[in-house]
């Protein structure tokens, strides 16, 4: 998983991107996951010495996934719990937040 979060860093902190959309398993007591919520600092290396994003509000699913086939039944589903991260502007994050709205039930903020 680092290198999926180090991998988002560098593309916010090059220009190539200004919003991310990431579904992560929920997996607290690991370092990629302290470094995703902003909980530990990316290395200046990875992030290219630049100040880059810090995560806004994720949505935490309050149970675990399940997948569709092509024909919308439900397949096997995700072994782990799942929470969606938006890293981007305020402004952009409410509107992510609204469009998930009538599917999650639960919110929480991130630091």
């Amino acid at each position: 998983m680092m290198p999926w979060v180090e991998k988002g860093a560098r593309e916010i902190a090059a220009g190539n991107t200004d919003e991310l959309v990431v579904l992560w398993p929920v997996a607290s007591s690991t370092l990629w996951w302290k470094r995703a919520v902003g909980g530990e600092p990316i290395p200046p290396e990875v992030k290219g010495g630049k100040e880059i994003w810090s995560p806004n509000p994720t949505l935490v699913f309050p149970k675990r996934l399940a997948f569709l086939d092509e024909n919308g039944r439900a397949v096997q589903g995700a072994r782990f719990d799942s929470v969606l991260f938006f890293y981007g502007p305020d402004k952009r994050h409410r509107q992510f937040l609204r469009s998930f709205a009538s599917l999650i039930n639960w919110t929480t903020r991130g630091r």
